[in-house]
């Protein structure tokens, strides 16, 4: 379900073996989606504290079913966010994931973007 995910987001600079070891070392914890005895999505986070804010960061979302888990997933991403004390929730997004945020009344911070050559 995450290697899927890549391919779609952030797939041509971080690799599986790279989301396996931030996990181990505990830069990156998962968020299991679950219905009923399912799991239908997996998501990626990380805890940022800097200057200016403490950030919950959403780095990847794998499953399927969106729609259907979306409302509460982000309830729960809400109430996290206030138990420890944060000051927002952020994510990179594919273009794709993107629109449907905004949907949400999500906003656009920034794009990221690359050279041709890379």
């Amino acid at each position: 379900m995450v290697q899927q995910a890549l391919k779609h987001a952030q797939g041509d600079r971080v690799e599986i073996d790279d989301i396996y070891s931030s996990l181990l070392l505990g830069q990156q914890a998962l968020m299991v989606i679950v219905k009923g005895d399912e799991i239908v999505g997996v998501l990626g986070y990380e805890l940022q504290k800097n200057p200016a804010n403490k950030v919950l960061f959403l780095n990847f979302l794998a499953g399927g079913g969106f729609d259907q888990w979306v409302d509460q997933l982000e309830k729960v991403l809400i109430q996290y966010k206030e138990k420890l004390g944060y000051d927002c929730i952020e994510s990179s997004s594919r273009a794709g994931m993107m629109k449907k945020l905004k949907k949400r009344g999500w906003k656009v911070k920034a794009y990221i973007m690359e050279a041709p050559d890379g």
